[in-house]
């Protein structure tokens, strides 16, 4: 019989051993020292720099980043572990203020880079150190358009702590210090939504209206968030010179505005074939002539709700990596004995999950709010898959580890795409096979047509939020706009689902990230693909994209692969994993 393991909690002792740790103030003198002589020496000369000394630059330069980035870490990760502690929201403040303000005097370097002529860029990549920078280098100058002067990066870049990242962080707390009364029990946000896909229809009925009226409550403030968010980025969009709201990040992307635009129409297009075609199969299968919005996460009949220990959790992840290679089952057996992990679920704790990199070692930190589901175990896959991704490219240094956020999940999806496999392959036919196999369909559902709503959401709000604010109900309108045109007519949306956008945190932290879900679970879906043809090959082709980490760009990625991301097709090959899924559901009935 299997020992039930509490999930773990990380030690950021690896790091520093509290916030009182003396050396948080020593790195940070090392890194005030460091930022003043390296603006002293090259500020306004980076054009003047030899090799030699444009490669010294760029290691003292990545260094100072290096160091940077352990102790912001090192912050996020202690205000992540308790959003509603003081003492810890005022450390984090206090170290966030005197880093912003150290890296600010960094501001004219890549600035400078940008702008280096086109000889001088020629003359650097012909040095075989600096070859490496490539693509770092083409990055800035692609990017150099939408740069601003000196003096006006620095201040959108010191006014981001009372900007997003404040605005961010407020709604983090509000959110944790919600509290949900179901039944006379009082649940934090984790909670409650564990409660919403319970088997039993009247408790998750009541727990969706207890956590509709929770959001309620707080929905005129989480309002005015979104319209200070949405105006922030209307301000530094307009300053740019970028014309549609969702272009800044499809620069940091390296991706078309038309390929975005393409797979959010081809998708949507689909709903109908998805979407509505799945949820008509659950009504029927849960005997309804329709869902209300407090069965979309309903269990099937019949389904299993056991609990996956961890210690189960963790042998079924590493070895799906271990069978898709055996290098990638090691590094995912490395993280989980690493004490990097934080799976608990605890009281005013982010309720989320997330990868951190930390430069104290190549292996990063992970969050997870670790509650034995199905679904648990895949987002545990799904953030070792980003472990793996840094590990693999720690080598190339600060500069040139870090991949897109569309790269980045992409490799996440394929491994969390490995595990669901692994699971599907060990049932036999049948109604445990079926159930896991809608189980996954509603995953793919939640990451690709859920995503891609929040996506035309964004726009919308973004795009009328420009002319005007927007107020509580016209924000919710265009909520359940977007909602039922994804999830289609076997769904009834009551009023208070209108708030249900409240607690999404992509849309306060990081507007415009969630067609980064969309995009990697089709291009998984079509890799898969790729992968049946040729194997061997593949797994090749597919390491040498982890280990490259910044080093490459989309567009190589793409032809890596042997794929087109301009043409619908990419996207429909996505889509037709579920379609697929779905016609082994509908034979069951």
């Amino acid at each position: 019989m299997e020992v039930k393991l509490k999930p773990p909690e990380w030690d950021l002792g690896m790091l520093y051993i509290g916030t009182s740790d003396p050396k948080i103030g020593r790195d940070l003198k090392v890194i005030s020292f460091k930022t003043q002589k390296f603006m002293n020496s090259y500020k306004g000369n980076v054009c003047k720099l030899d090799n030699d000394q444009f490669y010294t630059a760029l290691t003292e330069y990545e260094a100072i980043n290096a160091l940077s980035i352990k102790v912001r870490s090192f912050c996020d990760l202690m205000r992540l572990k308790k959003t509603s502690d003081h003492t810890l929201l005022s450390f984090w403040q206090n170290t966030s203020e005197e880093l912003n303000r150290l890296s600010s005097l960094l501001t004219f370097f890549e600035l400078e880079v940008s702008l280096i002529d086109d000889k001088q860029y020629f003359q650097y990549l012909a040095s075989l150190p600096l070859k490496s920078y490539q693509k770092w280098f083409d990055k800035l100058r692609i990017a150099r358009d939408f740069f601003l002067k000196e003096e006006i990066e620095i201040i959108l870049h010191k006014k981001d702590l009372v900007g997003t990242e404040f605005y961010g962080r407020l709604f983090d707390e509000a959110l944790a210090n919600i509290r949900f009364d179901l039944d006379g029990e009082v649940l934090t946000l984790s909670k409650i939504l564990g409660k919403l896909g319970s088997n039993n229809k009247r408790i998750r009925k009541t727990a969706s209206k207890v956590f509709a009226k929770g959001l309620e409550n707080n929905i005129q403030l989480t309002s005015q968030l979104l319209n200070v968010i949405i105006k922030d980025k209307q301000i530094e969009d307009e300053l740019r010179g970028f014309s549609h709201p969702v272009s800044a990040r499809n620069l940091e992307n390296e991706i078309n505005d038309d390929v975005v635009e393409s797979m959010i129409s081809t998708i949507s297009d689909n709903y109908e074939a998805t979407s509505h075609r799945y949820y008509a199969y659950k009504a029927k299968r849960m005997g309804l002539n329709f869902l209300n919005y407090w069965d979309r996460n309903a269990p099937l009949p019949e389904s299993t709700t056991s609990y996956i220990t961890w210690e189960t959790a963790k042998t079924i992840i590493v070895e799906a990596y271990q069978s898709f290679d055996p290098d990638l089952g090691k590094i995912a057996s490395q993280l989980f004995v690493s004490n990097r992990i934080d799976a608990a679920p605890r009281t005013a704790k982010y309720n989320g999950s997330l990868c951190s990199p930390s430069i104290a070692g190549p292996q990063p930190y992970i969050l997870l709010n670790y509650k034995g589901g199905v679904e648990d175990v895949l987002t545990c896959a799904h953030e070792i898959g980003h472990g793996i991704h840094r590990v693999l490219s720690w080598d190339r240094g600060f500069l040139m580890s870090q991949p897109s956020t569309i790269l980045a999940e992409t490799a996440s999806s394929f491994g969390e795409s490995l595990v669901f496999q692994s699971l599907l392959y060990s049932l036999e036919p049948g109604i445990e096979r079926h159930n896991m196999l809608a189980n996954r369909v509603e995953n793919l559902l939640n990451n690709i047509c859920r995503q891609t709503a929040f996506h035309q959401f964004e726009t919308k709000i973004h795009s009328e939020g420009r002319e005007g604010a927007l107020n509580v109900e016209r924000i919710g309108q265009l909520w359940m706009e977007t909602q039922q045109a994804s999830l289609g007519p076997s769904f009834r949306l009551d009023s208070e689902y209108s708030n249900y956008w409240s607690y999404i945190p992509h849309f306060f932290h990081s507007p415009f990230y969630a067609y980064s879900y969309a995009h990697s679970s089709c291009m998984v879906n079509s890799l898969f693909k790729v992968f049946g043809n040729d194997k061997d090959r593949f797994r090749k082709k597919y390491k040498n994209f982890l280990m490259a980490g910044g080093a490459i760009t989309y567009s190589e990625f793409i032809n890596m692969f042997d794929l087109d991301a301009s043409k619908p097709t990419l996207w429909k090959n996505g889509l037709e994993t579920i379609n697929d899924c779905i016609t082994e559901l509908e034979e069951y009935l």
